[in-house]
C-alpha cells in the first residue's frame, strides 16, 4: 500500500480525535504503509511513541510496536524506539509484548551494537 505523505499527516491528525475502533483502523492503515515506506514515519516518531505506543487499546499498541520495528532500518532512530519497545515488554497484553520483542529482535539483527 502506497501512502502519500500528506495523507499520513491527515491520518495522524485524525488519530488524535478518533474513538477506539477508528484509532485501530488508522493505526493498521499506517502500519501497512510503513512496511513499504518506513521513511514516512520518521517525521512522526513522537506521535508514534507517545501517542499510539501508549494508547488504551492493546491492538493500537501492537501496531505501534510493529511500526517502531519498521523504522529500525534507520540507525539514528534506534536510540528513540528501542527504549519505548523495551518499556512495551512490560505491557499487560501478551500480543503487545510479543510484537515489541519481535521489533527488538529486528533491531538486534540490523544493528548488532544494540544487542544486550
Amino acid at each position: 500500500m502506497y501512502l502519500e505523505p500528506q495523507r499520513l499527516t491527515d491520518l495522524f491528525a485524525e488519530f488524535q480525535t478518533s474513538n477506539g475502533e477508528a484509532r485501530l483502523r488508522i493505526a493498521a492503515a499506517i502500519a501497512q504503509a510503513a512496511r513499504l515506506q518506513p521513511h514516512l514515519l520518521l517525521a512522526y516518531l513522537d506521535e508514534l511513541i507517545d501517542g499510539m505506543g501508549c494508547d488504551s487499546m492493546p491492538s493500537v499498541r501492537f501496531q505501534a510496536a510493529a511500526m517502531m520495528g519498521h523504522t529500525a532500518c534507520y540507525a539514528h532512530v534506534v536510540p528513540l524506539v528501542a527504549p519505548a519497545l523495551l518499556e512495551m515488554l512490560g505491557d499487560p497484553d501478551a500480543t503487545v509484548r510479543s510484537q515489541a520483542l519481535t521489533a527488538l529482535t529486528d533491531i538486534g539483527k540490523q544493528h548488532p551494537d544494540w544487542r544486550q
